[in-house]
């Protein structure tokens, strides 16, 4: 079956991930690329070539609030504080941190960099898959949550997916 908005599809074993992001990248592309290797799976939303979220569905997200109460950084907020927190997120990672930075305990900037480096960690992971399938599917909207966020550059993004590799 045939889907319309469709415009790329293929096996990571003929054209892998780097590759393809910097295709999609190049030609100034926006939708959704979709990408799965076995059990794992991600979908990469680009604008106008730009990365401007990543999502892994089914994979279980960071506990960040536990993270930010261990590295003491949620300043007086109580239990109550926390678990009230706890409800209006969710385990929502972005809207941890964006409740965070409403309530001054960390920066816009420190948000963007946090951001920027989950995405970065899971392209690492995926640049590493050898068996799949991706599919690129035009003009979707991208996921509105991360509408305040800066796009991140495919280039920056695979050039230090590579490095933390690399490092690994």
């Amino acid at each position: 079956m045939d889907q319309p908005d469709r415009i790329l599809d293929g096996n990571l074993e003929t054209l892998g991930l780097q590759a393809t992001l910097k295709m999609l990248a190049l030609g100034g592309h926006t939708g959704v690329l979709s990408v799965e290797s076995g059990q794992e799976r991600m979908r990469i939303s680009l604008q106008s070539g730009n990365i401007v979220s990543l999502e892994e569905p089914g994979s279980p997200a960071p506990d960040l609030i536990e993270v930010f109460r261990l590295l003491r950084r949620l300043g007086t907020m109580t239990r109550a504080d926390i678990s009230q927190l706890r409800q209006q997120t969710g385990n929502n990672p972005l809207m941890v941190m964006s409740r965070l930075e409403q309530y001054g305990l960390i920066s816009a900037g420190e948000v963007q960099q946090r951001v920027e480096f989950g995405i970065i960690a899971c392209i690492c992971r995926a640049i590493r898959w050898e068996r799949g399938r991706f599919e690129f599917q035009k003009d979707l909207s991208p996921f509105h949550a991360l509408a305040r966020f800066r796009p991140l550059n495919v280039d920056h993004a695979l050039l230090e997916a590579l490095r933390l590799a690399d490092e690994r």
